[in-house]
């Protein structure tokens, strides 16, 4: 495997920059590709083979590579989250579940106001905003290999991974802050008797705790599979 020259580097640039790809992911993806391909070849066929790269990575394929990873993220995070929620109710992580559910429940029956009550729903939805936050800065710092390499076409360079993630933290916390700060538009959550409030709260925070718990499962899943 040989080191490409900087003027062989370049080409691939170029070639690729042509293609117009603003995913970060399918952009080192390919780019990654040729580079590999390519160091198996001297330089007298890097022409050769850089032309049957270019003949099966064209602008079609590359965009419906861009497109099907668009389609399909939701539906693999989906999937993703509900595997790891499945996986911490088996026994190897049951003990951890079971402890996170008492210190909810003992916390709640604990409290005594309608204020503390709303506190407790809040707290995961902080930290659901802050992990937020943590991602989107993440990955932005990522996506600075690809935009450095890719210069002439750093303005539309973008992690579609860390959007649909972003988005999906982010969801919930929109709602149901929604919910809590604008109760008339749907009900007044304030005037609900002070006997459900218990039961709300916890269901509510249990919800939020798993499901964040899950996303930052399948963050660290991706951020350990994805090249960027």
């Amino acid at each position: 495997m040989r080191q490409l020259t900087d003027i062989e580097l370049q080409a691939i640039k170029s070639a690729i920059v042509r293609k117009e790809i603003s995913s970060a992911e399918i952009l080192m993806e390919v780019y990654d590709h040729y580079i590999s391909h390519l160091q198996e070849f001297g330089e007298a066929d890097f022409d050769n083979q850089l032309a049957e790269l270019e003949d099966k990575f064209t602008w079609g394929y590359c965009h419906a590579l861009q497109a099907h990873l668009q389609k399909n993220l939701n539906k693999e995070i989906s999937q993703s989250q509900w595997r790891i929620i499945k996986n911490y109710f088996c026994f190897s992580k049951l003990i951890y579940s079971l402890g996170l559910l008492l210190i909810l429940f003992t916390v709640s029956i604990n409290l005594n106001s309608d204020e503390q009550y709303f506190l407790m729903i809040y707290v995961p939805i902080i930290l659901l905003a802050i992990f937020s936050i943590f991602v989107l800065f993440n990955w932005r710092k990522k996506t600075r290999i690809a935009k450095s390499i890719f210069i002439h076409q750093k303005d539309i360079i973008k992690s579609y991974l860390s959007e649909a993630l972003v988005l999906r933290i982010t969801l919930p916390v929109l709602v149901l802050n929604g919910l809590l700060q604008i109760p008339k538009i749907f009900m007044d959550i304030h005037n609900i008797p002070f006997a459900l409030l218990p039961q709300i709260s916890l269901i509510l925070t249990i919800l939020l705790m798993f499901y964040g718990i899950s996303l930052f499962e399948v963050w660290k899943i991706k951020s350990k599979t994805s090249l960027i």
